[in-house]
C-alpha cells in the first residue's frame, strides 16, 4: 500500500469548511502554495460536531482545479467522521483545492458563493540541476564555480565543501547562496582537490554534484593551508528547456588504423571530457532497439541566432542552416543504441565507447563500452528524463576521435517517459447550438511530450465495450463536436483516450451513460371541448 503524505489540515468554521492555511493580501488573496514531491498526500481535517449536527452535514466535498481556477471538478466526497481527504496526482503542475459541505437540504456550502482555493498545492519531483566546475586559474591557485537551475529551486539550501592536499576532512566552502557564482583560493601543494555541493527545490527534491582536479607541484612560492575561498555570486534566474531533438551518428576513428597513437597527457584539461568521464551505469540484458520519432522532415530548419530563442539541444547557436534534426522517445529505462562501424582500417575495432550528458552536452560521462564490439549498445538509466548520447569507436591500434568535450552536442537525444498522459472527461452536452444530433465532447488532457494528434475518442453500450472508434486521433483542442449517426445505441458510454510520443496511454470512461434521443417532439391539436362542469353540492 502506498503512504500517504500529509499536506495541510482543514478546520470546519461555522458551517462550512475551509482549509487551515493563511494568504497574504487580504481575503481575496490566494493562500501561499504548499510544495511536495509527492504525487500521493492526505488532507486532514477538523470540524464542530455540534455545529455540522446542527446544519445536519450529509458529507464534505472536495473539489480541485488543474487551471488555476478556471474550472473545478468534484473528486471526492467524504463523510465528516473520515477527517481526511486522500489525493493522487498524476504528473507534476500547481494544484487548487476547494471544499463544500453538503447540509440536510442538500445545499452546498456556502451558498452562492464562487468557488475559490483554500489550499494550492505544487507537486514537483523533478530535482533540480546541479554543475560544479573546477579548474586551476594559475600555479597555486583554483577556481570553482557552480550554477544550479529549477523552477522552484531553495538557494539557501546551498552546501558547498571542499578538501585538498594539507586537509584531511572536507571543509564548507562559505558563499552567499545563489543560484551561480564562483569561488577562488590558493592551494599550497600539488595533488587532488575535489569540491563537492548539494542543493534542493521547495518541494524537497536534492541534486549533488562533485568534481575533481589533480593540481601539479607549483613552481613559485608556496602559500598557507589555511587560505580560505573567495566567493562571488551572479544570480541566474530559471529558464525552462525547449523541447529536444538531434540526429544519430556513429563517428570512425579520425585517423588511419596503421598509424602511431599520439601521447595524452597524464593531467587531462579540467574542462575536458577525459577529466569529467567515469564508469556511471552497469550494462544490462539486450533489449529492442530504440524507435525514432521524427517531428516533419520537410520543415525547414531556422537557426537559433536569427530567431532569438535558445537553441534546442543538438543545435549550434550560429545562423548557418542544418538538416533538421530528430529525437527518441521510450517508456522504458532499459534500451539499445543501434550503430554502424564505418571505415574500419585493416587493424579492426579495438573498442566502442558511449558518453552519456543529461545537461545537452555542458558535462559528459563515460557510460561504458560495448563488450562484443556489435550492435546494438544496451543502456540503463536510473529515472526518466532526457538523455544525450555520442559513440566513439577507437581501431585496432587506439586510433580515436576525442571524447565529446564540454558544450559539445550529443548525437542522439532520448526521452525516456514512463509517465502516462493526465487526461479528464468534462460533462457532455447534446443538441444545443451545433444542432440536435450532436455530442459536445470536451477534455482536459497534458502531457510533457505530446505529438501533435494524442487524442482518440470512441464509444461502446456498457463500460466493458465494446469500443468503436468515434474518429481518428485528435489534435488536443479540448472539444470535438460528434455528429451522432443513427444506428448509434440509444444509452452509450464514452471513453477518451491520451497517448504520448513514448506510447504511454491514460484512458477515462464517462461515469454515467449518455441518453442519446435524437427525436424531436411534436404535438397537433386532435379536439376542442370545454372543460368538465362542477355539479353543485
Amino acid at each position: 500500500m502506498r503512504a500517504f503524505a500529509c499536506i495541510a489540515v482543514l478546520c470546519l468554521v461555522g458551517s462550512w469548511p475551509v482549509f487551515g492555511q493563511t494568504a497574504r493580501g487580504g481575503a481575496n488573496a490566494l493562500p501561499e502554495p504548499v510544495f511536495t514531491n509527492q504525487t500521493a498526500f492526505r488532507i486532514p481535517f477538523r470540524y464542530d460536531p455540534a455545529e455540522l449536527a446542527r446544519i445536519g452535514a450529509k458529507e464534505i466535498r472536495l473539489f480541485v482545479s488543474v487551471d488555476r481556477g478556471q474550472t473545478w471538478q468534484h473528486v471526492q466526497s467524504v463523510a465528516p467522521t473520515t477527517r481526511h481527504f486522500e489525493y493522487r496526482v498524476l504528473s507534476d503542475g500547481e494544484y487548487w483545492f476547494a471544499v463544500r459541505t453538503l447540509d440536510a437540504r442538500n445545499r452546498l456550502l456556502p451558498f452562492g458563493q464562487p468557488m475559490r482555493p483554500g489550499l494550492r498545492v505544487i507537486v514537483d519531483t523533478h530535482p533540480p540541476e546541479l554543475h560544479l566546475r573546477i579548474a586551476q586559474e594559475r600555479p597555486g591557485r583554483v577556481e570553482m564555480s557552480w550554477e544550479a537551475a529549477d523552477e522552484h529551486l531553495d538557494v539557501g539550501s546551498l552546501r558547498l565543501e571542499y578538501i585538498q592536499p594539507g586537509i584531511e576532512a572536507w571543509r564548507p566552502l562559505k558563499v552567499t547562496p545563489a543560484a551561480r557564482g564562483r569561488a577562488v583560493w590558493n592551494v599550497p601543494a600539488g595533488g587532488p582537490v575535489a569540491v563537492r555541493g548539494s542543493i534542493a527545490d521547495r518541494a524537497g527534491n536534492v541534486a549533488r554534484d562533485q568534481v575533481q582536479l589533480d593540481l601539479p607541484e607549483p613552481n613559485g612560492p608556496s602559500f598557507s593551508s589555511d587560505d580560505e575561498p573567495v566567493a562571488t555570486t551572479q544570480p541566474a534566474p530559471y529558464r525552462r528547456s525547449q523541447p529536444v531533438e538531434a540526429a544519430l551518428t556513429a563517428r570512425p576513428p579520425a585517423a588511419l588504423a596503421g598509424a602511431v597513437p599520439a601521447h595524452r597527457a597524464a593531467s587531462p584539461d579540467p574542462g575536458s571530457a577525459g577529466n569529467d568521464a567515469t564508469t556511471g551505469l552497469p550494462p544490462t540484458a539486450r533489449t529492442a532497439p530504440a524507435q525514432p520519432h521524427d517531428p516533419n522532415p520537410n520543415a525547414p530548419a531556422r537557426s537559433a541566432a536569427s530567431s532569438g530563442r535558445v537553441p534546442l539541444w543538438g543545435e549550434s547557436p550560429s545562423a548557418s542552416p542544418r538538416k533538421p534534426l530528430r529525437f527518441r522517445a521510450v517508456n522504458t529505462r532499459e534500451f539499445d543504441i543501434a550503430y554502424r562501424i564505418e571505415d574500419v582500417g585493416p587493424s579492426g575495432v579495438g573498442k566502442v565507447e558511449l558518453f552519456i550528458t543529461q545537461d545537452n552536452g555542458r558535462k559528459w560521462w563515460k557510460y561504458g563500452e560495448d563488450p562484443d564490439l556489435r550492435s546494438p549498445f544496451n543502456v540503463r538509466v536510473p529515472a526518466d528524463g532526457v538523455y544525450g548520447f555520442a559513440i566513439r569507436v577507437s581501431s585496432g591500434v587506439g586510433i580515436a576521435d576525442p571524447p565529446p568535450q564540454p558544450g559539445e552536442p550529443p548525437e542522439l537525444v532520448i526521452v525516456v517517459d514512463q509517465t502516462p498522459p493526465l487526461v479528464q472527461l468534462l460533462p457532455i452536452r447534446q443538441g444545443t447550438q451545433e444542432g440536435t444530433n450532436t455530442l459536445i465532447i470536451q477534455w482536459r488532457a497534458a502531457d510533457d511530450h505530446f505529438d501533435d494528434h494524442p487524442i482518440a475518442l470512441s464509444f461502446a453500450p456498457s463500460p466493458q465495450g465494446p469500443w468503436q472508434p468515434v474518429t481518428g486521433w485528435l489534435p488536443n483542442t479540448g472539444r470535438y463536436v460528434w455528429a451522432v449517426p443513427n444506428n448509434v445505441p440509444a444509452q452509450l458510454y464514452l471513453r477518451i483516450t491520451a497517448r504520448d510520443i513514448a506510447g504511454n496511454l491514460s484512458s477515462v470512461v464517462s461515469g454515467q451513460p449518455v441518453i442519446v434521443d435524437l427525436s424531436k417532439p411534436t404535438a397537433r391539436i386532435v379536439d376542442v371541448a370545454p372543460p368538465p362542469r362542477t355539479r353543485p353540492q
